[in-house]
């Protein structure tokens, strides 16, 4: 036992995490199955320790919850426009301790033209990203995806 560690040496006490903001497009354009994929993709992010902002968005910003393992509610289905949550964020950037977002759509809707901030778009099977920022990635068909 060391005298200026209360543990052994080497050992993490505090399990570092990353804050984000999941942005949810909860539009006409994405199916009850697919927003049931998005909220268990949700799930996952949120099991390795991050804090997670989850902004519920279609035309506008319908909610903004600290996400605490599960969502009542999805509000929205409306047209879609990505741009209201990136401003959103812009804005409150520094108070939220915002590291990246994660937006999870079908990617039919207006988006901004840049941002600084790193972002993931996770699409729905067959879509590319709305814009030509970030990185993305694509969901398997909702008909292959196994929820448990």
């Amino acid at each position: 036992m060391s005298k200026r560690y209360k543990e052994r040496p080497g050992v993490i006490l505090n399990k570092p995490f990353a804050t984000l903001v999941v942005a949810l497009d909860t539009s006409g354009s994405i199916s009850t199955e697919e927003l049931e994929v998005f909220v268990s993709e949700l799930k996952h992010i949120a099991r390795n320790g991050n804090r997670i902002y989850v902004i519920q968005c279609d035309y506008e910003i319908q909610d903004v919850q600290l996400f605490r393992g599960k969502i009542d509610k999805i509000k929205g289905r409306g047209g879609t426009s990505f741009i209201p949550v990136f401003e959103y964020v812009e804005k409150r950037r520094r108070e939220m301790m915002v590291d990246g977002i994660i937006y999870f759509t079908d990617s039919f809707g207006d988006a901004p033209k840049t941002t600084t901030i790193p972002t993931l778009w996770v699409l729905t099977y067959g879509n590319k990203r709305p814009a030509e920022f970030g990185w993305s990635c694509e969901l398997p068909p909702v008909e292959e995806y196994v929820t448990k």
